[in-house]
């Protein structure tokens, strides 16, 4: 009886101690996932079920909103540079209480992304559902716009429709273009004005159909000095193609060929060989921006073009490292894009950061600023060095990495900027991540870095200021002018 009740006793002792061992495992397994995960990563399954016509209820939609907030609390270096807190948080809790109990994907991102525009930080913006607003059957304005970038003037890109080429819509529907820009604009991320006017060029059919979608729209606009109307009704996709091909076949003119999207980069010579023309149009493949670069300077170096115009009017930025390429070859000092940099590593950031480059860009949770002291050299072998004069283009949609480009070769004195200021900034957020909305698998895109250009003052923030100030379609051929005034 005592034996037996001594092994009773041992192999209780036992069982209690094994399950303490397997209640630690278990514990510290789970403190693992909730230091790595955020509140938001795992939904309750159900609650991703959405309606069979694709809408959330109010519920998802606010779950959606809270994720978004806490994870660009836990990503952005400093959320609250432009826009306070008491701001910020003031516009969810009004979300929430706007919300209707159902709504599409669409309906969300108009709550959401004039929300992340407060923070004036133009790398963190949601996405427009472009496929989910603009379908091919959708009836849409059945005119093509742009959109000024200083003015905000919209104007037909092509007749159609009996409105001509160039004309200025001054009202639709009742609303003027100047309430219109500017309700649009609210959705539109950026540090300055002028930039967001840029993006709103690529957003504007998206959003106009967002927010001003009818049967018919009626038209005011200004040709040649006189205001005219007309009534055109809402068109499909196919039907404005066709109507611009019928009114192009009409005034005799040759349609339209699709056009090819541009190179990450090429050059031309011009003035009859006398000077090269460098279209930087993206910041992307190092290993072909080097290639390139090699010939290109042979080539040039060899015929003695005394003249090399760098183009950056088009490029929204990438990899700096790949304007590094370009300084090493074209500087004759040392030199140095950033002059310091500051990023918070939280777990979310972690989490986001494998997610898109799996360990390459890891680090150890905490604040981390950078001083850069020590300068860049250019290459030693001369031979792959452009020796002649060089110049650069600049305009208000030159942003991110092709800013800092363009900031770091008027810093070094690489030569003369001619164009707009730049739409990036010299004291900036970047580097991007990407995370998508949890119910909704609405894109989103936010910074986790902060970035001094080399010699930047906090104080003075600002584009590249070009020493020449140009439209940026005047910029090359003014260009081109000084260089002919020098001969």
């Amino acid at each position: 009886m005592y034996m037996k009740t001594a092994l009773k006793n041992n192999f209780e002792k036992t069982l209690l101690v094994l399950l303490s061992i397997i209640m630690c495992m278990y514990a510290r397994q789970t403190y693992a996932q909730m230091v790595n995960m955020t509140p938001y990563d795992s939904p309750v399954p159900d609650s991703l079920r959405l309606a069979p016509d694709g809408r959330m209820t109010k519920e998802q939609a606010i779950y959606d909103l809270n994720a978004l907030v806490y994870t660009v609390s836990e990503v952005h270096p400093n959320m609250y540079a432009v826009c306070n807190q008491g701001e910020f948080m003031s516009r969810v809790n009004a979300i929430e209480q706007e919300m209707p109990d159902t709504l599409t994907r669409a309906t969300l991102y108009k709550y959401v992304a004039p929300l992340l525009a407060l923070l004036g930080d133009g790398h963190t913006h949601v996405v427009p559902p472009y496929n989910d607003i603009l379908t091919k059957t959708v009836l849409r304005l059945p005119v093509q716009v742009d959109v000024d970038n200083q003015s905000g003037k919209i104007t037909t890109l092509y007749s159609i429709y009996g409105i001509p080429k160039g004309a200025e819509i001054t009202e639709i529907n009742g609303v003027s273009s100047s309430d219109i820009v500017a309700n649009l604009l609210q959705y539109v991320s950026g540090e300055r004005r002028f930039f967001r006017l840029m993006i709103l060029k690529n957003y504007f059919n998206t959003l106009f159909q967002l927010c001003y979608s009818a049967d018919k729209y009626a038209i005011k606009y200004l040709w040649k000095d006189k205001i005219k109307e007309t009534t055109l009704k809402g068109a499909t996709f196919d039907e404005i193609r066709a109507e611009k091909k019928k009114a192009e076949k009409a005034a005799g003119k040759t349609p339209e060929v699709k056009k090819q999207a541009p190179k990450h980069f090429e050059y031309q010579l011009l003035e009859g060989g006398q000077v090269a023309l460098m279209s930087f149009n993206d910041c992307t493949d190092s290993a072909g921006m080097a290639a390139f670069l090699d010939s290109m300077i042979t080539e040039i170096n060899a015929k003695k073009v005394q003249n090399l115009i760098i183009d950056v009017r088009k490029n929204g930025g990438g990899d700096s490292r790949i304007g590094d390429l370009i300084f090493e070859r074209i500087s004759k000092v040392p030199f140095q894009q950033f002059g310091k940099a500051f990023m918070r590593i939280t777990p979310t950031t972690q989490r986001l950061l494998k997610n898109a480059y799996r360990n390459e860009f890891l680090a150890p949770t905490g604040l981390y600023s950078e001083n850069e002291d020590s300068l860049n050299v250019p290459l030693n072998d001369k031979t792959r060095c452009y020796n002649g004069k060089v110049w650069l283009l600049t305009s208000n949609y030159t942003f991110s990495s092709a800013a800092s480009f363009s900031w770091t070769f008027k810093y070094f004195n690489m030569g003369k900027v001619v164009g707009e200021e730049t739409g990036g900034m010299n004291v900036c957020f970047g580097d991007v991540l990407e995370y998508r909305l949890p119910i909704s698998q609405l894109y989103c895109y936010m910074s986790y870095k902060r970035f001094w250009q080399y010699g930047a003052d906090e104080t003075d923030i600002h584009g590249t200021i070009p020493d020449i100030a140009v439209s940026a379609d005047k910029a090359l051929e003014t260009t081109l002018q000084l260089i002919r005034n020098e001969k």
